[in-house]
């Protein structure tokens, strides 16, 4: 099989160095860019990608979308991401690891609540609008100008602008859906701990009934808040984060099925192919076949 490369399209410091930020615009990365960075990648650290205007597809965790203007993806650590622009994009692209938000008290929830309302496959841009596109041009301009200078304090600026940029996401572009009005402040904290959970133990836990014992509720009732936020059920988003685990190891590892399976928690490696088979159609194996032979 061939062996998918974990290219980042922007080089930014990797480890506990707080100033791993970088802020760039659209139209640089793309005379910039390689042939072979030109592919289904993956990094571990967040970026925030808004398209002011472009045409092409953007493919996140093995779905594809269509890109178009007042676009804006936030692709978080891990992710699979593949931005295809059949025309010259504008727009930026900032960059940025979670050492860069602790040494900025920027909290996970800033970039959770973005998610809240949106089941686990739904990676789909959220969309900007007028009074948004005005405040993250002011801000990302303004941020990429201080990437530049010489400020004794650059990265704590940056982080102060960053931290506006996510709020304003938050405000505007967050997406609402109509069952989740009566929504509470305290279901909201359920269902944030629930997200960060099943980004921490999915390969480990797979029952709604761990998860709820882990955040202290009952099954009943983080299923109903769950279902209430993104219109999904606990199971089925257990299922859906599982399944796009498994698709990014079958597809940037040559780790063999059964390493896979028992990595992912499975008892047998059978398990792996047969739950492949059931939620995709194809078996593990001809996923990676079929994507190794894509990529």
């Amino acid at each position: 099989m061939r062996k998918l490369q974990n290219i980042p399209r922007l080089q930014i410091n990797s480890g506990d160095d707080f100033t791993s930020v970088i802020v760039r615009r659209m139209e640089e990365i793309q005379l910039s860019r390689s042939v072979a960075s030109d592919m289904p990648h993956r990094h571990d650290y967040f970026t925030i990608i808004w398209c002011i205007e472009g045409k092409g597809k953007h493919m996140i965790d093995f779905e594809w979308y269509e890109l178009a203007g007042n676009q804006l993806y936030i692709i978080l650590p891990g992710q699979v991401h593949h931005l295809m622009s059949s025309e010259n994009p504008k727009g930026w692209v900032v960059s940025f690891t979670k050492s860069f938000m602790d040494f900025n008290g920027i909290a996970p929830g800033d970039i959770n609540r973005l998610f809240l309302n949106r089941s686990c496959t739904n990676h789909a841009a959220l969309s900007v609008n007028e009074e948004l596109g005005r405040a993250l041009e002011l801000y990302l301009g303004e941020m990429y100008r201080i990437q530049l200078s010489t400020s004794a304090n650059k990265y704590e600026l940056i982080g102060t602008l960053l931290k506006l940029v996510l709020l304003s996401c938050q405000t505007h572009c967050v997406p609402v859906m109509p069952e989740c009005d009566n929504v509470s402040g305290g279901q909201v904290a359920i269902m944030q701990a629930f997200r960060e959970s099943v980004t921490e133990h999915i390969k480990s836990l797979h029952k709604v009934g761990e998860y709820a014992e882990l955040i202290g509720v009952s099954s009943g009732y983080l299923n109903e808040v769950v279902k209430s936020a993104t219109g999904t059920a606990a199971k089925d988003y257990l299922t859906a984060q599982l399944l796009t685990e498994s698709k990014r190891l079958l597809a940037f590892t040559e780790l063999n099925q059964k390493k896979i399976a028992y990595n992912l928690g499975f008892k047998e490696p059978a398990h792996l192919s047969h739950f492949s088979k059931k939620h995709t159609g194809v078996s593990a194996n001809d996923f990676r076949k079929s994507f190794s032979s894509r990529a």
